[in-house]
This record gives C-alpha cells, structure tokens and sequence, in this order.
C-alpha cells in the first residue's frame, strides 16, 4: 500500500529542504515503518512517479495558501483512518471483545495474534499518541515528532525557513 505524507523541515532553500528529506529517509533505510518511498508527490503528483520529485516541496513563505492546504490535507486524513478503525471496532462489537481479551490476557498471559479489535484499537492509540506510522501522514521531522505543534511555533519564529516535502510511502 502507498501514503503520501508531509514532512516538515527547516531550511534555506526549497532544493536544500529536498536534500535534507531525501537524506534522512535514505539514513533510516530499513529502520522504520516503510520499506520504499519517493521524495515528491509519486503516484499523486504530475510526470514519473517512480522518480524523486524536488518541485512539489511547498515553502510557507512562498505559499502559505498550498502549505496550510497541505497541513489540512493530513489532519483530514488521519480523522479518516480513525474513524474507519472505530466503525470496525463497533461493527465487530469490538469494545467489549477487546475488554474480555485483555481480561483473558491478564489472566492467562496467551496472546491473541489475530484479534482485529486489537489491532484496530492499537491503531487509534498509535495515531492519539503522535506514533509516526503509516497513518499519520505527517511527520515533522526536525522535531521527530508527527505533532503540528512544533511547526507552529517555526513559522511564528522562522517563517522564512519552513517547508513541507511530500513523500510517497510503500508500506
């Protein structure tokens, strides 16, 4: 499956913001959620989707109309996959099953591998928490954190210098 998401990133240039994305996915190579990506919009954007794409970062100074779009378009997103992960949980009756599960767990110490209202529940804890996963669609990466807060406070102190690059996660 494919995610497009936002990383932020400070920098002094569009083309440096690129750079700084595409080098720090390339260090965490193998070591986090996703096992290939484009740097650019891939499969969203205009012209070869398997190739990294520099011209689809947005600068907040430049475009502040396209980047709040942007920062829009991931908060809509993760409402989405919340919101499908509860309508499973309600459809499955899922509240109490989890509750009866993880009694049976504290009793007997057994994992339930394939239990779906787990996972489904795992799903929402990992987004409410800010894990950066396959569903946050947003990742500030000088913060490591998938929280608006701290590009928030960038663009108040440093407006001149924020950017967003959009990257087409395989997961």
């Amino acid at each position: 499956m494919h995610t497009l998401h936002y990383i932020a990133v400070e920098a002094e240039s569009e083309k440096k913001a690129f750079s700084s994305v595409k080098n720090q996915l390339e260090e965490k190579s193998g070591n986090f959620w996703s096992d290939w990506h484009i740097v650019g919009k891939g499969r969203w954007g205009e012209g070869d989707e398997y190739n990294n794409n520099e011209k689809d970062v947005i600068s907040y100074v430049n475009n502040k109309k396209e980047f709040e779009k942007a920062l829009q378009y991931t908060k809509d997103a993760r409402k989405q996959e919340a919101k499908q992960a509860i309508g499973q949980i309600k459809s499955n009756n899922g509240e109490a099953t989890f509750l009866i599960s993880a009694l049976s767990f504290a009793a007997t110490g057994d994992c339930l591998p394939y239990d779906m209202n787990v996972y489904y529940f795992l799903k929402i804890a990992q987004m409410m928490m800010g894990e950066w996963n396959s569903d946050s669609f947003f990742y500030d990466i000088e913060a490591g954190s998938c929280s608006y807060e701290y590009i928030r406070e960038r663009i108040v102190t440093n407006p001149e210098q924020q950017y967003l690059v959009p990257v087409d996660f395989h997961f």
